[in-house]
């Protein structure tokens, strides 16, 4: 019934708008995995009082029968289960008393050190929870797949697997901003290979605002201080696997998008696995592990679900286009939630950004309106 007053192609630019906002909230989770002191703002932004009063590793010794050990204590039970130091340091004197409240403190602190969870879990483990959510809904419609030839089918699952670690990795290697900007490189890609690989071509309309949407990009990225080189070389690699992941995406327009996007995090999460036991950790918090849902869900499998619809209605370099808007919501969220500040270079570029993307939205409107008056 939507479809009757709303028509397909604009429906497949909101799943692309919707799309790019879930998105953007893979900056602000990825850091809370892979960053204690950021999952502590996160925890104090939310009501709660640390990761020391969440999801702490247990202590050495056994908890007191009087209190579960999920509860809170009170200030009497605190200061009852404190370690007491021994007779002969109290008598020493206020030096010795100070060294024992050191020791005691540092005992406390490893006591309730979270590890930050490594980029390969979060890669993988994102992907399975994921796909555990899509898969069922996907089977009924495996056959879909049969519709197209297997080299798309292949290269969907590739360019996902690479383009999905790589963002995460450059997530913890450089600043949130970086990371999403120089992915958001993967419109020259798309414009490079759509008339070869699809036959679509760009009008030349939309070729200045791609040029509109790169000075954004190229304010962001230029003006930003020098960072770590891996991480920007990752971050750019990044885009180039979303580039021609969009392109490939095209190509499997004819299969359901809920085959698409559970064939493609059950796979990736199944290769990453044995990453995970090399360079990551399968052990992680009940909140990490709550984390990693949230990410793998909301922000992971929902947004390429309405991506793989929106591709389907939308030619792969409008696509590109409005899912731009991510450069900005992306940095923008990192901030509000871990204060990762997206430097004034962001707060600059991303406008530009917004407002390309705004342009050639209603420019396709008018000229739409235009085309059914004639």
């Amino acid at each position: 019934m939507t479809s009757t007053f709303i028509p397909r192609p604009w429906l497949g630019v909101l799943a692309l708008l919707a799309c790019a906002t879930l998105w953007s909230m893979n900056g602000p989770l990825i850091k809370i995995l892979n960053r204690p002191d950021a999952m502590d703002r996160a925890l104090r932004l939310f009501g709660f009082s640390g990761t020391s009063g969440l999801d702490a590793p247990p202590p050495d010794t056994e908890p007191s029968d009087s209190a579960p050990p999920d509860s809170a204590p009170s200030d009497s039970a605190t200061s009852a289960a404190a370690p007491v130091a021994p007779a002969a340091t109290r008598d020493a004197g206020p030096g010795a008393a100070v060294g024992a409240d050191a020791q005691i403190a540092a005992t406390d602190k490893t006591q309730h050190e979270v590890r930050p969870v490594s980029p390969w879990t979060i890669a993988s483990y994102r992907s399975l929870l994921g796909a555990a959510i899509f898969v069922p809904l996907a089977w009924p419609h495996r056959g879909t797949l049969r519709r197209v030839k297997l080299r798309w089918i292949l290269a969907g699952v590739i360019l996902f697997i690479l383009m999905t670690t790589t963002f995460v990795v450059a997530n913890t290697l450089t600043t949130a901003s970086n990371a999403i900007v120089l992915q958001y490189t993967a419109p020259l890609v798309v414009f490079a290979l759509s008339p070869l690989v699809l036959g679509e071509r760009p009008s030349a309309g939309e070729g200045w605002v791609l040029l509109i949407v790169l000075v954004g990009v190229g304010v962001i990225f230029f003006a930003q201080p020098a960072g770590d080189t891996l991480g920007l070389v990752i971050s750019l690699s990044s885009g180039l696997w979303y580039g021609a992941l969009t392109v490939a995406l095209r190509g499997l327009r004819e299969v359901d998008a809920r085959v698409v996007v559970g064939m493609n995090t059950l796979c990736s999460g199944l290769v990453l696995l044995p990453l995970v036991a090399l360079y990551g950790s399968f052990s992680v918090t009940p909140f990490q592990l709550a984390m990693l849902a949230l990410l793998g869900i909301a922000q992971f499998a929902t947004p390429y679900l309405l991506f793989s619809y929106g591709v389907r209605h939308v030619e792969a370099h409008r696509a590109s286009l409005i899912t731009l808007l991510e450069v900005f919501l992306n940095p923008l969220l990192t901030w509000l939630v871990v204060a990762e500040a997206p430097g004034s270079a962001t707060l600059l570029g991303g406008p530009i950004i917004v407002l390309g993307v705004v342009a050639w939205i209603f420019a396709t409107l008018r000229r739409r309106s235009a085309h059914k008056r004639q």
